[in-house]
């Protein structure tokens, strides 16, 4: 990844994927989070607040972040969110 031409949306890349993988969220839940859906501070590791769930109306829930999600995560927004915005708050993937 890193001698990638565009690491910034290849880096945003995997991290979708590998949430998706790591998750079972699906790809709209995925897109349509926010910054402020991560929540750090609740459980051992934190959860993951789906705001727009599948079905008619949307449905909430929350999502644990097991198997290193919460890892993934932090790198992301540490790491690789700021090549895209430096604004802290709004969708967790820009493009």
């Amino acid at each position: 990844m890193k001698t990638a031409r565009k690491y910034s949306t290849i880096a945003r890349d995997y991290t979708i994927f590998r949430m998706l993988e790591l998750t079972g969220l699906r790809t709209h839940e995925i897109i349509m989070m926010d910054v402020k859906n991560c929540r750090f501070d609740l459980g051992e590791k934190g959860k993951i607040q789906v705001r727009f769930g599948k079905g008619s109306g949307y449905k909430r829930r929350w999502v644990p972040m097991l198997d290193g999600v919460d890892l993934l995560i932090k790198w992301y927004l540490e790491g690789v969110r700021p090549l895209f915005n430096s604004n802290i708050e709004g969708a967790l993937f820009l493009s």
